[in-house]
């Protein structure tokens, strides 16, 4: 919800640089007043003037994913990078819906979006998880190790970025992410041995016993 605000914001701002304005900020205003329907209805009427505007399908999108219709939500966002290929409030849009079901259709979406802000750690992290889903550990620490500020206050991808590095053997670089990852659940016990296990693996015999004796 907080990032289809931030999507809306997105833009309007494009549109405030761009005339005519008008019919985007009041369909923005209807929207953060939670009239979808009004919205919906405003917005579907400029297009058939304004069929070529992907801040005009943008809108369509949000709106129809905060109805919960997922599937117009993802067509209309289609429609605008039809339209506009690299245009930001769209790619969001798409991603924001397509994620969640780890879908991998957001990976080329994920991407473009990095060529436009590469220092974006929210798209890095949410393709390091789905570059994991698919096998490709190696691309997955790549991106998680680039997105380190986001992944770290997130259990699910320290869970992510911490299986990828054991995978890869990479043993000594996996123990902070396990680590962080038990501080961050203290009340879980699985954390704590999955750091045991760690630990073991990276010689580290004494650490290990420490960290199990809470447990037995």
């Amino acid at each position: 919800m907080m990032l289809l605000s931030l999507i809306v914001t997105g833009v309007l701002a494009i549109a405030q640089s761009q005339r005519p304005a008008d019919h985007i900020a009041s369909i923005e205003s209807l929207i953060r007043s939670q009239k979808y329907n009004q919205a919906l209805a405003d917005t579907q009427a400029c297009l058939r003037t304004n069929a070529g505007d992907p801040r005009l399908w943008t809108l369509e999108g949000v709106i129809y994913s905060l109805m919960g219709d997922s599937h117009k939500g993802i067509s209309t966002f289609e429609k605008a990078l039809t339209l506009s290929p690299n245009f930001s409030p769209a790619l969001k849009g798409e991603i924001q819906l397509l994620y969640p079901k780890r879908d991998q259709r957001a990976v080329p979406l994920l991407e473009r979006l990095l060529k436009i802000d590469p220092n974006d750690e929210t798209a890095h992290e949410m393709l390091a998880m789905l570059e994991r889903k698919r096998g490709d550990c190696q691309a997955a620490v790549a991106q998680f190790m680039v997105s380190k500020n986001s992944v770290m206050d997130h259990p699910e991808s320290l869970e992510g970025y911490g299986d990828c590095l054991v995978r890869l053997y990479q043993y000594q670089d996996a123990v902070p992410v396990f680590k962080k990852l038990a501080d961050l659940l203290p009340n879980a016990v699985y954390p704590r041995y999955d750091l045991a296990l760690v630990l073991f693996d990276a010689k580290q015999y004494e650490q290990a016993l420490n960290v199990l004796e809470p447990i037995s």
